[in-house]
């Protein structure tokens, strides 16, 4: 187990390090005194599990609107958190989970009841600022996954382009020497990244290149 770093006097968050997330730190989610956590751990230590059981655990079904916003880097990550709440969620009564994810069209005016909102950071906002679907001030449970990945790629589009460039380059010298190759990277459509993935699982192509960015929170598994 790693250690536990003391908790900042400035911004009142304790940090930790563990190889078991979940373990480690339900007790600290769960507790009747609300705190904010910044967890590290490796993939598969129950990141997820843990933040998705603190937000369950601190909604009131009664109250119909967003009570908890988790964002998310990446489309897929989104969706795959989503499908986490779901499942763990699936014997907790009227709580419901909204997709503030590309492709999702919401009108201007729509209540959103369901408790629980995860999506991608541009769409998030344009809920909050641009069609005021969200009140932040109702918002009990902030979760920001994968939050080094966010800040990384915070102002940094030109590395971002060198990296998309890259990555076709290695992609066409693969398809050159007769591999049978596939691309997946942010400049996809979401209905394109779908049919990259799909074809992927379904063996039409044997290797997949990715950006980082975009392979997190992504299922390859057929």
């Amino acid at each position: 187990m790693g250690q536990d770093f003391p908790r900042s006097q400035t911004l009142n968050v304790l940090v930790v390090k563990a190889r078991h997330i979940h373990s480690r730190n339900s007790k600290i989610l769960l507790s009747c005194r609300p705190q904010n956590l910044i967890a590290q751990s490796q993939s598969g230590t129950g990141k997820t599990a843990a933040f998705v059981l603190a937000m369950l655990n601190r909604i009131n079904p009664q109250e119909k609107f967003p009570q908890c916003l988790c964002l998310a880097p990446t489309y897929e990550l989104a969706l795959q958190n989503g499908r986490v709440v779901e499942k763990m969620g699936q014997f907790c009564v009227n709580i419901g989970v909204a997709y503030a994810i590309r492709g999702n069209r919401i009108p201007r005016g729509t209540t959103i009841e369901e408790q629980i909102v995860i999506g991608t950071p541009g769409t998030v906002l344009d809920w909050c600022f641009k069609l005021r679907l969200l009140k932040l001030k109702n918002i009990h449970v902030f979760v920001l996954d994968e939050a080094d990945v966010m800040i990384d790629t915070q102002g940094f589009a030109d590395q971002s382009i060198r990296i998309q460039r890259k990555a076709k380059w290695l992609s066409l010298e693969l398809i050159r020497d007769g591999h049978q190759v596939s691309l997946l990277s942010g400049e996809l459509t979401v209905d394109q990244r779908a049919s990259v993935i799909q074809r992927f699982r379904d063996g039409k192509e044997k290797v997949l290149i990715t950006t980082n960015v975009c392979a997190r929170g992504t299922d390859f598994s057929p």
